[in-house]
């Protein structure tokens, strides 16, 4: 989630992060986030390139190329190449939170796999509990055990 990522105290923390661990590719997943909000963490983590897509934005090195093969309602999907040597595809998801709102990423997913034939990484945000006590306050949950999104 990107809420107050822009902040002095999280940017250190997401700076930190990402050096010690060389990360290259990072998805910001948050429906409600300011454009010039993400554009400063982008900056301030180091990343030459970025992306909006409806629910997020991914940042990502040079030293990666992506080729996006689809944008839909809660995902993104592309195709990375690491140094021109290691590819892989890679399905980035924000899925709605009701039963019915979440149902055609399953879908998407089905599709998409079905054409690929390198790894495959998926991420992201389902928006699926598995058990009541995830769950924080509001309204009572329909946990996956009831029924929910089928490929988890």
């Amino acid at each position: 989630s990107i809420k107050g990522a822009s902040r002095t105290d999280s940017l250190c923390y997401l700076q930190k992060i990402c050096y010690d661990n060389s990360v290259w590719l990072l998805a910001l997943l948050e429906p409600m986030s300011n454009i010039s909000q993400l554009e400063v963490v982008r900056h301030k983590l180091n990343f030459d390139h970025s992306t909006r897509f409806v629910d997020g934005r991914l940042l990502w090195a040079s030293e990666l190329q992506l080729n996006f093969a689809e944008y839909a309602d809660q995902l993104v999907h592309a195709s990375v190449t690491f140094r021109l040597e290691v590819s892989f595809f890679l399905l980035v998801v924000y899925a709605k939170c009701t039963r019915v709102g979440g149902r055609p990423i399953s879908d998407a997913m089905e599709s998409i796999g079905a054409k690929i034939n390198l790894s495959w990484i998926v991420v992201g945000d389902f928006n699926v509990i598995f058990m009541a006590e995830e769950r924080i306050g509001g309204l009572p949950c329909q946990c996956l055990k009831y029924g929910g999104v089928q490929f988890l």
